[in-house]
């Protein structure tokens, strides 16, 4: 049968709680007062000695569940880094396609007319001028290289 509101104390169940508290807080107790007793500290060293193996391989567990979890968490971020990546790849690969093709469109070939007889001076005469787009100190080239 459900009740509302309060419900109803079995009679002596108030001490469920309060017996254990009293029986810790009297080990407690004894415990500080005895405290430099040999009993109490061999008592201390033996626990000690117990738990630190346990206590190493469940900080190895955490240790090691904690690092997965900060991979996982990693995941995402490394997911978005890409994504960014792959569209800066992309932004750079066309802006190197439209350079490229600038670069071919603003060559301007021209025969060379004229060539020092003398071979001292190296230099050439180009049949193309500045009603050709060609201004002083443009850089010249060849299929061998730069020329000048």
């Amino acid at each position: 049968m459900a009740s509302f509101g309060r419900a109803r104390r079995v009679p002596g169940s108030g001490n469920a709680f309060l017996r254990p508290f009293a029986a810790l807080f009297v080990v407690s107790l004894a415990l500080l007062l005895l405290r430099d007793t040999s009993f109490v500290r061999a008592g201390a060293t033996f626990v000690t000695e117990l738990l630190v193996p346990a206590e190493r391989v469940l900080g190895q567990v955490g240790s090691t569940a904690g690092g997965f979890w900060q991979a996982i968490a990693e995941i995402e971020n490394l997911r978005s880094d890409n994504d960014t990546l792959k569209a800066k790849v992309d932004q750079l690969t066309l802006e190197n396609v439209q350079l490229r093709e600038q670069s071919f469109q603003a060559l301007q070939s021209a025969p060379v007319i004229a060539r020092d007889p003398s071979g001292l001076l190296h230099t050439i005469v180009l049949g193309a001028g500045a009603k050709d787009g060609v201004l002083l100190d443009d850089v010249v080239i060849s299929d061998q290289g730069v020329v000048g």
